[in-house]
């Protein structure tokens, strides 16, 4: 997957240190929350390559980097089945809404 993110100056010294220690260079997975297309996904993923770093105007940059996803997250087959045939819209924002709750409380366990 493509990413890319818009740093100033601090925040890319924490970005490159983070990238190199705590993704250990592109070796070392994390969680990152990544937006898909049923929203921000808390996503285990590791940098695929090198990082792409172009400077902005007033000392900021845009940091790039292809990104490996251990597992996208998309809905799943009951949940696809479920929303055919039926409101989807009102169904997909309730899914949304269960997922969310129940990411929360597997962070509290």
């Amino acid at each position: 997957m493509a990413a890319a993110w818009e740093l100033t100056v601090e925040q890319a010294a924490v970005f490159d240190g983070f990238h190199h220690w705590r993704g250990r260079d592109g070796a070392q997975w994390f969680e990152l929350p990544v937006h898909g297309g049923i929203g921000f996904v808390a996503t285990d993923c590791r940098f695929a390559g090198d990082l792409d770093w172009s400077p902005r105007a007033g000392g900021g940059w845009q940091v790039a980097a292809p990104l490996e996803l251990r597992e996208r997250a998309i809905l799943t087959a009951a949940e696809l089945a479920l929303l055919q045939g039926e409101d989807w819209a009102a169904l997909f924002a309730v899914v949304l809404e269960l997922r969310h709750a129940i990411d929360g409380l597997e962070g509290e366990g």
